[in-house]
């Protein structure tokens, strides 16, 4: 029998994320939904966007500007789909 395994909720944030930068909901250069925007559009808690948050910006797809919020940078260089991670 095959068992599925769910993404974790920061993984798939993540995940809807990247699709919309894809997508060009979210344009490069322009800010993403701030942190308590997201929780409230989401349903999820802050310490669970801040992690989906984190890591976009390790893969490149996002940076944070010091008073000014979090940026879209566009596609990083190697397009990497946000992993799943392995429980």
């Amino acid at each position: 029998m095959a068992y599925e395994v769910e993404a974790p909720k920061y993984v798939r944030l993540a995940q809807t994320i990247q699709r919309r930068i894809e997508d060009g909901t979210y344009p490069p250069g322009t800010r993403v939904p701030s942190e308590n925007q997201l929780v409230q559009s989401f349903g999820m808690s802050r310490p669970t966007v801040v992690r989906a948050l984190e890591l976009l910006k390790r893969d490149g797809w996002l940076e944070s500007r010091q008073g000014y919020g979090t940026i879209v940078r566009g596609r990083p260089a190697v397009v990497e789909q946000v992993p799943v991670p392995a429980r």
